[in-house]
């Protein structure tokens, strides 16, 4: 079963499980969930009341489910990049201090039924959930341009002495390559603030030197 498909499924059951107790908020987005094929949502929540309450104004419990990572991204054996889930039910209940009566009883009962369907569901769907991050194609990508964030980052800690003097249209001043040791060939862009502006440079690595120029 798919993520999408088990929310599903869950809103299903839960106008069964709880039926009447639902607040009439939460029986309608139940329903509408259940008609939606697409529903990226991790978390989603329903109210009970006791039946005759005025649900709109008054609400003996909550059950929230949710989709908890329980694994980080990883990478199959064909590069592709997934995120392991597992469903979660939790309820929730305000503090009761009423004289026992048989609004006590009836608002207990409904608690009752509210971590019953909790622990059924829970049972139910226990199985875990592989959800795509993102396709080999998408991690080499994200790789690339991470390492390329680095290597900026490396250039403009190395250039930041070098490049102090340099004015916007001024002459490419030229230092030595060993400065930019370890450092591929490349265009790179780097940027310094100070509490007046930002400027921004241009450097360029070749085999023959390292070239400097004053952007903005």
């Amino acid at each position: 079963m798919m993520k999408e498909q088990a929310f599903q499924a869950v809103a299903a059951d839960l106008l069964v499980l709880l039926g009447t107790n639902l607040t009439e908020r939460s029986r309608k987005e139940l329903e509408l969930l259940v008609t939606l094929t697409e529903e990226h949502r991790d978390w989603f929540s329903v109210t009970v009341s006791r039946p005759g309450k005025d649900s709109s104004l008054s609400r003996d419990g909550e059950l929230v489910y949710r989709f908890h990572p329980i694994t980080g991204a990883q990478a199959d054996e064909m590069g592709d990049v997934y995120r392991t889930y597992k469903l979660i039910f939790s309820v929730n209940w305000s503090g009761c201090n009423e004289k026992v009566d048989g609004e006590t009883l009836a608002r207990l009962h409904v608690m009752m039924q509210l971590a019953q369907a909790a622990a059924v569901l829970a049972q139910k769907y226990s199985e875990t959930f592989k959800v795509l991050v993102r396709t080999a194609a998408q991690e080499e990508e994200r790789k690339v341009a991470a390492k390329k964030v680095e290597l900026n980052r490396k250039v403009e800690t190395l250039a930041e002495h070098a490049v102090k003097g340099l004015r916007v249209n001024s002459n490419c001043r030229e230092v030595s390559r060993t400065i930019f040791a370890n450092i591929p060939d490349g265009t790179y862009e780097v940027s310094y603030t100070n509490n007046y502006d930002t400027k921004t440079y241009g450097v360029r690595l070749t085999q023959y030197g390292a070239f400097l120029t004053r952007k903005a």
